[in-house]
């Protein structure tokens, strides 16, 4: 029996004892995905990348772990609430996997590369590694052979849908527009939160199908559109602090919204904010009071459909 979280896939037990009584008795986590809940494999496999570097981990670890964030992810604050230990990344080496695997990796990507080359989609300045979703899957079949004979499936799984495009510092500073339309309520651009929109109705829509065709599973949509944006019209009544813009990113290289792809968080110079309760931690990922919060939502009902 299971949860996937980003795909977290876990095995359950009645017997488990649960510190959070809205979580079913989880045994194991298995997670897929990329920045937002990677414990560590883009590091192993990318040794210079700059998530290695302080004040990566700053809050919680007291160490950089590989983590985009100041502390801990949403895919921790569930294992803990469990509860179960963290879970290791699937590239490090001597882990024990019997209690779950992370195969999440930063800047991973849901299709193969060789769709970005045959569409001539190549980014500039980024390297595209081998890490798709497919690939995940193969690292979860390989690791699945050591730890368990019963047959392929899974009881609960949990698919999050995406975060609000237009309000990611990043987007908002190489995607500015001097017309001020283009924004919505809250300065986030409306063209880009559309897309996040789009998309998070399609894969709704996808994970009702699938509920439909698999009864006897449970499949929660998991929701990081609605948390974040309410954050930032909200921010001091969830606990934020606002250093001039809810928008603004913790730690980087300067700009309106602290931003600058020339002088990034994990860069040498580069600091963060003294306090880091913002919402955006590095201007992509968020910190971990924004996680925080998060995973109670989807825990309790709040932010996911069905509770986790």
């Amino acid at each position: 029996m299971g949860l996937v979280l980003a795909f977290l896939l876990a095995v359950t037990t009645l017997s488990q004892q649960v510190t959070c009584t809205t979580l079913r008795p989880y045994k194991a986590i298995f997670n897929f995905g990329d920045a937002y809940c990677d414990t560590g494999n883009l590091i192993i496999l990318a040794p210079t990348e700059y998530i290695g570097n302080p004040p990566y981990g700053e809050t919680y670890f007291n160490r950089p772990t590989g983590r985009a964030s100041n502390g801990r992810l949403v895919l921790d604050f569930i294992a803990q609430s469990i509860p179960l230990p963290l879970v290791p990344p699937y590239l490090a080496k001597g882990q024990d996997f019997s209690k779950g695997a992370n195969f999440a990796v930063g800047r991973a990507t849901a299709l193969d590369y060789k769709f970005y080359q045959e569409n001539n989609i190549i980014p500039t300045g980024i390297a595209f590694l081998n890490a798709s979703l497919s690939v995940q899957l193969e690292w979860l079949e390989n690791l699945k052979q050591s730890l368990c004979n019963t047959t392929d499936g899974v009881q609960h799984m949990v698919v999050p849908g995406v975060v609000p495009l237009g309000c990611i510092p990043r987007i908002l500073t190489v995607y500015f527009s001097p017309n001020v339309s283009d924004y919505d309520s809250i300065g986030c651009l409306q063209r880009y939160n559309n897309i996040s929109q789009n998309h998070n109705k399609i894969l709704r829509d996808a994970v009702k199908q699938l509920q439909i065709e698999f009864p006897k599973a449970v499949i929660s949509y998991a929701d990081y559109y609605k948390p974040i944006t309410e954050f930032l019209a909200k921010p001091r009544i969830y606990g934020f602090t606002v250093n001039g813009s809810p928008l603004v990113a913790c730690c980087g290289g300067g700009g309106p919204y602290n931003y600058n792809s020339s002088a990034v968080c994990g860069q040498s110079g580069v600091t963060a904010c003294p306090d880091p309760t913002t919402v955006n931690w590095d201007g992509i990922a968020f910190t971990e009071k924004a996680y925080s919060i998060i995973a109670k939502g989807w825990i309790n009902g709040l932010f996911a459909i069905p509770p986790i």
